[in-house]
């Protein structure tokens, strides 16, 4: 019933489409909106599309809708003003309340400035409405939400992120394909300012460790990272668990294990985090976006473990990367330590 009321939706809102707005793309925007309105990790792919706007683009005005202050991924990229914060987006009503009236309120804020083209790389009905509501004068987004037809030109939802990026990239035309690797996100910061500012050691190799994600599904387990930690302390690594404020006493346990000065537990901001990726030659986590960011800079092994999503979609591009598959079996501390010592 669901999939015939989505076809009915989808033709309806395509018939409609047919008159309104521009035909063509225009060749020249004079200002445009990106809306990426994901969690972390789909915020860091979308960033990757910012250069080759430029290129395509020269003197356009760009700006950044994200859901979530996650502005530290377009440092150098994008300036402050044009960074608008709008969380009446979501990402999905599974963890986050929604409101149409606040979706509607928020659109209508951001109409005056009269995008000559908006790029929805969100990719869910949400995104999709407040991109029409926008009134731009060509709109491109992704097919496969009942409200995929209300953009200008649709683009195939391909499952891993850099997949999606080449699409957008290729319908846009006239750019040079993407790197095969993504870029590392930029930082005022340097990994010595960092240390200096927490009281972190300098004298040692850093391993990073992410025990927390977005779902609890997706997470490896406390316990879990604990012996890990217990195990890389032994071997001479200084560890620093990630994590938000209100993890720190779960985190904790991680610490205990790896013993007094081996770990030290960190809830800084994004930038001092990629300050320290710079550094790190190993990220350890579950399916996050921390993951994709640490596989992005050349020096730090990354491994990741996944207990819910399926790596052969959303595996991290770097250099050094390791995906496990932890579905269907139980991950094993040595098969983390076998990864690492294989660095």
């Amino acid at each position: 019933m669901k999939t015939v009321l989505k076809k009915i939706i989808n033709t309806v809102l395509t018939c409609a489409g047919k008159f309104t707005g521009k035909k063509s793309m225009p060749e020249q925007p004079v200002r445009i909106g990106l809306i990426a309105c994901h969690w972390l990790g789909d915020t860091f792919w979308a960033s990757q599309t910012i250069p080759y706007l430029k290129q395509r683009f020269p003197g356009a005005e760009i700006h950044v809708f994200l859901r979530r202050d996650f502005t530290d991924l377009f440092y150098n990229m994008i300036v402050p003003e044009n960074m608008h914060l709008v969380p009446e987006v979501i990402s999905d009503r599974k963890r986050e309340t929604f409101s149409w009236s606040k979706l509607i309120t928020a659109a209508r804020q951001y109409r005056p400035l009269n995008f000559d083209l908006v790029i929805d790389l969100t990719g869910n009905r949400y995104s999709a409405l407040f991109t029409r509501l926008l009134k731009p004068g060509y709109s491109i987004g992704f097919e496969g939400d009942e409200l995929g037809a209300l953009y200008s030109m649709r683009v195939a939802a391909d499952s891993h992120k850099r997949q999606r990026l080449l699409k957008v990239i290729q319908e846009i035309g006239g750019i040079a394909a993407p790197a095969e690797l993504p870029q590392s996100p930029g930082t005022p910061l340097s990994f010595e300012d960092v240390c200096a500012l927490h009281a972190l050691p300098l004298d040692a190799p850093i391993v990073l460790l992410a025990p927390k994600a977005g779902w609890a599904e997706k997470e490896w387990g406390i316990d879990n990272f604990a012996d890990l930690a217990s195990a890389l302390s032994t071997e001479g690594f200084q560890i620093i668990v990630l994590g938000m404020a209100a993890d720190e006493a779960e985190c904790r346990r991680i610490i205990d294990r790896a013993g007094a000065g081996h770990a030290v537990f960190f809830a800084g901001t994004l930038k001092e985090v990629f300050a320290l990726m710079q550094r790190s030659v190993i990220f350890i986590g579950g399916d996050s976006g921390l993951g994709h960011i640490a596989a992005s800079f050349e020096r730090c092994l990354t491994v990741m473990i996944f207990k819910a999503t399926n790596p052969a979609e959303l595996v991290p591009l770097g250099r050094k990367t390791f995906a496990l598959d932890g579905r269907d079996k139980a991950i094993a501390v040595s098969e983390v330590l076998s990864c690492c010592r294989n660095k």
